[in-house]
Parts: structure tokens; sequence; C-alpha cells
């Protein structure tokens, strides 16, 4: 028998599933359609609630496959998007902040997703959170506003993917408070009350959505549930200098990426290339004392590191221990696939790239 991936298949399922069971009056977080008779626990999968209640009318008038298809276009385009207004605010220029877009929604992780993941490769509010987070440090909307625009984006992201909402909420925090111990002493308290206000979007986005959450963290998931893949799915230490997936290249480093994460193109997802590291090693290297430059750093660094999951891979490889071997096993991480923790990366570079190009062509 043939093994062969269903996860396209399921996103497709669930685009009918979640307006199907609320006009029929049925417990949308639960269903015995599947795994029958004793059902599945969907808040425990990847089900994209957001998406599938998005796309009811697309689903109604023109079937599964064609609104599955409209979404995974859409998916890289809305990340684009969303990359270029958060470089754009951060950079003050519109083709740097162009290309910044462009290097994270066109990227590799974007297509590498694209391929079986619809949850995953629905990453384009991650920019939009820190967007918020940076209009709010600078004063630009007043904390009611930022609370409750953060909390509708969280509550949002909780119906496309919960494994993106728990590694961009760790993220996050950890820059925040980085940003804390960075900035100058006088703007330290209002890091803190941002800290604090983050927290406060936080727990509204939880009450808002707790019915989901109390299924995907008290009821428990189904029997079938997979196994961690902190080692199966850990990114291989070259992954971003040589492509996997791309059409440029692919096939000349096919002997060695084919090592990569199990030789799963849909979790090959870290490739940057040479020149784009270049350019961004470059640029920090050049602004290593500025509050942006810092704060990127620390977000490659971090999620990197993670990224790689228990254990060191180089060429396919199992080398030395890593952090995440020490979590790798908690109620939470034990449901992370570490490759994807690339995708911040990603942005990360996107975004010193984006800074890169604009002071590299001002006058």
């Amino acid at each position: 028998c043939q093994n062969v991936n269903t996860d396209a298949a399921t996103s497709m399922w669930a685009l009918k599933w979640w307006p199907y069971a609320l006009l029929h009056g049925l417990n949308p977080f639960v269903s015995h359609y599947v795994w029958a008779p004793a059902g599945a626990n969907l808040a425990r999968s990847a089900m994209i609630p957001t998406a599938a209640l998005v796309m009811a009318p697309a689903t109604a008038l023109f079937g599964l496959v064609a609104s599955y298809n409209l979404l995974a276009v859409a998916s890289p385009v809305l990340a684009a998007f969303t990359a270029y207004l958060l470089c754009r605010r951060l950079v003050g220029r519109e083709l740097p902040a162009l290309a910044g877009g462009y290097l994270f929604g066109f990227g590799p992780f974007q297509f590498a997703q694209l391929l079986v993941h619809a949850n995953i490769s629905l990453v384009f509010l991650v920019p939009v959170m820190v967007y918020l987070a940076v209009r709010r440090a600078d004063r630009e909307i007043s904390a009611p506003v930022y609370i409750v625009a953060l909390a509708v984006v969280l509550a949002l992201q909780v119906g496309l993917s919960t494994e993106t909402l728990a590694t961009a909420a760790a993220l996050g925090f950890v820059l925040l408070f980085a940003a804390y111990f960075l900035v100058a002493k006088p703007d330290r308290p209002r890091i803190g009350r941002l800290i604090i206000e983050t927290v406060a979007a936080g727990l509204l986005a939880a009450a808002v959505t707790s019915p989901f959450l109390y299924y995907a963290l008290i009821k428990g998931g189904s029997p079938h549930e997979l196994p961690g893949l902190s080692d199966e799915y850990g990114l291989d230490l070259l992954n971003p200098f040589f492509p996997g997936l791309t059409w440029l290249g692919s096939h000349d480093f096919h002997a060695l990426s084919g090592a990569f994460e199990n030789n799963n193109l849909a979790e090959a997802d870290g490739y940057i290339s040479v020149p784009i590291i270049a350019a961004f090693a470059w640029w920090i290297v050049k602004t290593r004392r500025r509050l942006l430059a810092r704060l990127l750093l620390t977000a490659v660094a971090v999620s990197f590191l993670a990224a790689l999951g228990s254990h060191l891979h180089v060429a396919g490889i199992q080398t030395v221990t890593l952090p995440f071997n020490w979590v790798r096993n908690l109620p939470v991480f034990r449901l992370i696939t570490p490759s994807r923790i690339a995708m911040y990366v990603a942005l990360a570079v996107a975004i010193g790239v984006a800074a890169w190009l604009a002071e590299s062509t001002s006058s």
C-alpha cells in the first residue's frame, strides 16, 4: 500500500466541516464522521476554522477543490502584503519594503508548506502582530486600540494554526523582554507597558476563543495523535545554504538536500540562499548598535536554534543534543514541528534585507 499524504484533503474537508457544523447545530470541535465510531477532537487538528468560515461562500459556490486552490493562491500574496506593510513601517522606503515582502511571501518556506499544509502556510497574521506592536511602541495607537486589535488578530490566528500562534507568542515575548533591556533606561517603562498590554490582549483573545481552547488544551485529543517530531523534522544546519525545493539549484544539490528534514519537501523549508544571508549579515555588522539590528539578530538566533530541533543534523547526520531536547516532551512543545520555526528566520532576514536595500539606495 502506497503511503499517501492526506493533509491537503484534510484541509479541504475542514473547509466544508465548519460551516456545515454551525449551520446544523453540531458541536464543531468534535466529529464522529472521522475515526468512527470514536470520533476525533478537531480542535487538536489542523482544521483552519478561520479560513473555513471566510471561504464558506467560495466553498458553497465553487466546491472544495476550487476553494482550497483559491486559499493556496491567496496565502503567499497575503503573507507578502503584510510583510511589505511591516517592512515599510520599519525602513520607510517603498521599493525596499516591496523586496522584503516578496522575500517573505514568495520564499522557499511559503512554497514548501503550500505543498500540503494550508494551516502553516497561512502566516500572514504574524507580520501584523509585529506591526501593531511597533506602532504601539511608538505611541501611534492608543493602548485600548492596541489591545483590541491584537486580540482580534490572535483570535483569528487561533483558527488558522495554534502551532504558529504558540511559536509566535514565545518568540514575541523573547523579543519584548530583549527590547526592554536593549533600549535606553528612560524608554524601559514604555516597553514594560507594551509587555503588559500584550498580555492583556492575549487574555482577551483567550476569553473570546475559550471554547476552542478548552477542546484544544483541556478536553484532550484523539487516540491517533502523532508522536513528537523534534528529531525527524529538525532543520538541517545546511538547509539555509543549499536549496531543496527551488527550481534553480535544487537538482544540482539533490544528493545533499535529499537528507534534509527526512527528505520531506514540505518540511525542508529553511532555505534562504547565500547572497541573501550575506546581505543580511553585512547589514547586521554595519548597524549592530541599532535596536532593530539587535532585535532581528536575536530573532534569527533564537528561531534558528529552536528550528534545529532536539539534535543538530548536518547533511542528515545527527550529532549533538540541542536545547529543544529539554522541552520536547512537554504538552505544547511535543506538538511543534521545529523546522517550521524557520518562518521567523525568513521574516527577520526579509526585514533586514529591506533595511539594507533602503540604506544602500538612499541618496
